[in-house]
């Protein structure tokens, strides 16, 4: 669970939302939905073989992309002596890729850093490999599934949780692998070997006794975990979350309307308020929370998107349009490249007001074009939008396209 998904828990929404880690370049985080996708197809769908087959492949982009990420990161780093981090992502990178010629850059690089190859991570017969030297971050296949985890966390949460020990460790993998049995069992050794009232740790628990229909003990976790931190915009938005999984919606507000009130007016309480409402299927009210935010604070893009996503689910799609006009807009104007999910819902509302210019049409190919994880469904769009103009053999070719790359 996290802050707020609209998402329930099936292949095909963590599929969805890796997706839309993937094209916002967030290449870890969207790994990790890949493969929370593949275990719960294993479990529930283990002979649909065409969807395993396409999130596996969906897969294996992300952690190509990440092991590059990694690499230029890495890159980067060597150039301002900042040689240990580096290492660390030259060797997860190692571990991610199966592409030759990066293998081969990795190796060089590790080769060049004294960084230790593990069996498995790209030697060959052909490849000179010094002697291996001590990884800074551990030297087990633990160490490294953690290091990669925390790579998508913000930099104080990671460092926290580096400092919470090996049980927190342990039960922060099985959380991520699904594994809740496993995760909340180590997770409540780890905080009883972290006692502070103020570690991360009995958010990570509640999250996992979800997981396992506990949502009474994750509830009193939660509550007793906010009295002694009532500022915790994550411990605030996973109650509020679990209420709203119960369609307990008057206690999710509760959660919000109690909380300070510097947290009640930050953007994470303004989100969670809104997001109760859109749960909820109150609208207006979700449209009303957003637009005062707007009016107090300003303009927000965060904010502005969720509005656009409310209007657009009360059917009043010209407002939502407009509103996401204004988010590319505002991108155009400052030079900053315009987020790909606003760009995909201006090019389906227009889909869906039956506007099938060329400006549409490039739209969707262009995504299709950047964004390998939507490609099939922007072909399919730009097929039919080639139907509706009379173009039909345009309209079959990219039918063809669509059906290729599901």
């Amino acid at each position: 669970m996290g802050i707020f998904s609209f998402f329930s828990k099936s292949p095909q929404k963590l599929e969805e939302k890796g997706d839309i880690y993937f094209t916002s370049d967030k290449f870890g985080l969207a790994k990790l939905e890949y493969e929370a996708a593949l275990k719960l197809i294993e479990k529930k769908h283990p002979d649909d073989t065409i969807l395993k087959e396409k999130v596996l492949d969906k897969l294996k982009n992300s952690k190509e992309s990440l092991a590059r990420q990694h690499l230029k990161t890495g890159d980067e780093l060597v150039e301002v002596d900042v040689l240990d981090e580096a290492k660390t992502l030259f060797s997860i990178a190692l571990s991610l890729t199966e592409d030759p010629e990066l293998k081969k850059t990795l190796i060089e690089r590790c080769n060049s850093y004294d960084i230790e190859i593990l069996d498995g991570e790209g030697n060959d017969a052909s490849t000179p490999v010094k002697e291996p030297a001590p990884r800074s971050f551990g030297n087990n296949n633990s160490d490294h599934s953690f290091e990669i985890l925390c790579a998508t966390l913000p930099e104080e949460t990671a460092q926290a949780y580096s400092s919470y020990g090996e049980h927190f460790k342990e039960g922060y993998i099985a959380l991520s692998n699904e594994d809740f049995a496993t995760a909340a069992e180590k997770l409540q050794q780890a905080m009883a070997d972290c006692p502070a009232t103020n570690s991360l740790i009995p958010i990570e628990l509640a999250t996992a006794l979800t997981h396992l229909d506990q949502s009474e003990q994750a509830i009193g976790l939660l509550t007793l975990y906010i009295q002694d931190n009532p500022s915790s915009i994550h411990g605030i938005s996973l109650l509020c979350e679990i209420f709203c999984d119960l369609k307990q919606f008057d206690l999710a507000h509760d959660v919000i309307d109690r909380s300070p009130q510097n947290i009640r007016e930050t953007l994470g309480g303004v989100l969670n308020k809104g997001r109760i409402y859109f749960l909820e299927n109150n609208y207006q009210m979700a449209e009303t929370s957003y637009r005062s935010a707007l009016d107090s604070i300003g303009w927000n893009d965060d904010i502005a998107r969720e509005l656009a996503m409310t209007l657009n689910a009360a059917g009043r799609k010209e407002e939502s349009i407009n509103i996401y006009s204004e988010l590319l807009n505002k991108c155009a104007g400052c030079g900053q490249r315009p987020n790909p999910l606003d760009l995909k819902a201006f090019a389906d509302l227009s889909f869906e007001m039956d506007d099938f210019s060329e400006k549409t049409l490039k739209l969707y190919l262009d995504l299709a074009d950047n964004h390998p994880s939507i490609r099939s469904d922007c072909f399919y769009k730009a097929s039919m939008i080639y139907h509706n103009t009379g173009n039909e053999e345009e309209f079959k070719r990219f039918q063809q396209l669509a059906e290729a790359t599901e």
